[in-house]
């Protein structure tokens, strides 16, 4: 594979509309091209099935597989995958800017991030396998661990965002519990996770968090999350 610039991928959480389009355009279009390129790949596979899996038609879907696992390389949900498949912390460290990017961009822009074009398949899914990842593995980057969780709290619940509990507890320290306790008086889910962070003997899990959502009166108002 030749080497390619990915500094371009930044630009999706951008704050100004032109650069971050600019930037969405072109991801975008990767991401047809990934579609086109599984297309491809299935429709060879089948051929080399009616052929009985003769060689000529075998490599042809190989090379096809390679084209595909070459163009999804070349956007961030490859790279989050290429992140969660690190056999090592040496390749996680140097992927890990690119999982912070996609959980950056679907804090700051939502809806860009979640739109059909901008990813092949649910992006949802692909986020909650990350947090999973993280909380499994550990976070590479420490400070920017923190940010993440606490950006999570500071927002209103969305999908796969219980994880981030998980994840707190990886990055736990006094910069995450001076931030949760800043929010804590506002935010439920923020006392939640500074009691999980004080008792490691509780599950991180939605069940978790309703069992203590009802135990607690002043949390009574906060919505109960989805998946």
């Amino acid at each position: 594979m030749r080497p390619f610039s990915r500094r371009w991928m930044f630009d999706l959480v951008d704050p100004r509309d032109r650069v971050r389009a600019r930037a969405l355009a072109r991801h975008r279009e990767l991401v047809a091209r990934c579609e086109a390129a599984l297309l491809d790949c299935h429709a060879a596979w089948r051929s080399s099935h009616r052929a009985d899996e003769g060689e000529r038609e075998v490599a042809v879907a190989r090379r096809c597989w390679a084209v595909y696992r070459e163009a999804r390389g070349r956007t961030v949900h490859g790279l989050v995958d290429a992140f969660r498949e690190a056999p090592d912390d040496a390749a996680r460290a140097e992927l890990w800017p690119f999982a912070v990017l996609f959980l950056r961009w679907e804090n700051r822009c939502p809806d860009e991030w979640g739109a059909p074009a901008s990813s092949q398949w649910s992006a949802w899914t692909t986020k909650g396998h990350l947090l999973l990842d993280l909380a499994r593995r550990g976070v590479p980057g420490g400070g920017e661990g923190v940010e993440l969780v606490v950006a999570a709290l500071e927002r209103p619940y969305r999908c796969k965002d219980w994880v981030f509990a998980r994840v707190a507890r990886r990055v736990d320290g006094p910069e995450l519990r001076e931030r949760l306790g800043g929010l804590a008086g506002r935010e439920p889910r923020a006392r939640f996770v500074l009691d999980l962070l004080d008792r490691p003997e509780l599950p991180a899990s939605r069940g978790a968090w309703a069992r203590w959502r009802a135990a607690d009166p002043a949390s009574s108002a906060a919505p109960t999350p989805a998946e």
